[in-house]
């Protein structure tokens, strides 16, 4: 749940902010507390790292460089390629294990979601009051289950465009091209590899 959490946390506001310098400070003695506060500090560390590979930034100028420029925004072209790298390796890692979403969200339905909305609420010194039912919607609806279809993809991508404060979208057309495109390129494989320090992509780069 504690790595899961901070991509849920959208859906929930977008105004309370969790504050991971609270989050680092607290030591909670309480067994489940502190395997919520290790869930998000490891959610932290992997995106950190992940971010930071060079198969993560190649496949990014990649698909920068394959879509016309005209078609969105600069920076809105850099946030779909980052988004786009993400959903696709979902994507790849649900068609190799169509079981995968299911066990996610069957891991998060054994939580008990109003204490972990109190929990969260004093680890990361935040109003977390309505996090729980935004968690329960999230698990109902299983959408990850969904990610086998790159159309689906588009759906993501464009909800996700829809979240942030950019005044300008994307056409569906550069939304397709972007995740076939990058279907074509983001290896699970590779970004395993990479994150255990053999990163394939470093040549390229």
């Amino acid at each position: 749940m504690g790595v899961a959490l901070p991509d849920l946390w959208p859906r929930f506001s977008r105004t309370r902010r969790i504050r991971w310098a609270a989050v680092r400070a607290a030591r909670p003695r309480v067994p489940r507390t502190a395997n919520l506060r290790a869930g998000l500090l490891n959610h932290v560390a992997a995106d950190r790292r992940f971010h930071a590979l060079t198969c993560f930034q190649v496949w990014q100028r990649q698909i920068k460089a394959a879509a016309t420029h005209d078609d969105a925004h600069p920076l809105v072209l850099d946030f779909l390629a980052h988004v786009a790298v993400e959903l696709a390796l979902d994507h790849r890692l649900v068609c190799t294990d169509r079981l995968a979403p299911d066990r996610f969200y069957d891991l998060l339905s054994a939580c008990e979601l109003d204490q972990v909305e109190q929990r969260v609420g004093v680890l990361a010194d935040v109003n977390a009051r309505g996090l729980a039912p935004v968690i329960r919607a999230f698990i109902a609806r299983r959408f990850l289950r969904r990610y086998v279809s790159p159309a689906a993809l588009v759906v993501v991508l464009r909800r996700v465009l829809r979240l942030t404060t950019v005044a300008t979208g994307a056409p569906d057309d550069l939304l397709e091209r972007i995740v076939q495109h990058t279907i074509e390129l983001a290896d699970p494989a590779a970004v395993w590899g990479a994150m255990k320090g053999t990163d394939r992509c470093a040549a390229a780069g």
